[in-house]
């Protein structure tokens, strides 16, 4: 399973994205956290990934699309900052 800097994962088997890890001011390390459940409402049976090319968030996971029977159900796109950190998700 893939991790990031600060050894959370990616991508873990709760379809949890891991957004970023950040130092809390009163010391240690939190986390932000997108759950696709709650962005996708719809039922699907398919799901296909588009990785970054280049530039920010190279590598990295650039567009999610659920689908059910073939047919486009949501796309979700996701954009990165300099340090690669995600910080945009958008659903259509």
């Amino acid at each position: 399973m893939a991790t990031d800097n600060n050894g959370l994962n990616t991508l873990d088997a709760n379809q949890i994205i891991r957004k970023s890890a950040v130092d809390l001011a009163g010391g240690g390390i939190g986390s932000g956290t997108v759950i696709l459940n709650n962005l996708v409402p719809n039922e699907y049976d398919e799901i296909s990934l588009t990785y970054v090319a280049s530039g920010n968030g190279a590598g990295e996971i650039e567009t999610v699309v659920f689908k059910l029977a073939t047919v486009t159900i949501n796309t979700l796109t996701l954009s990165y900052d300099a340090s690669n950190n995600l910080i945009n998700v958008i659903r259509s």
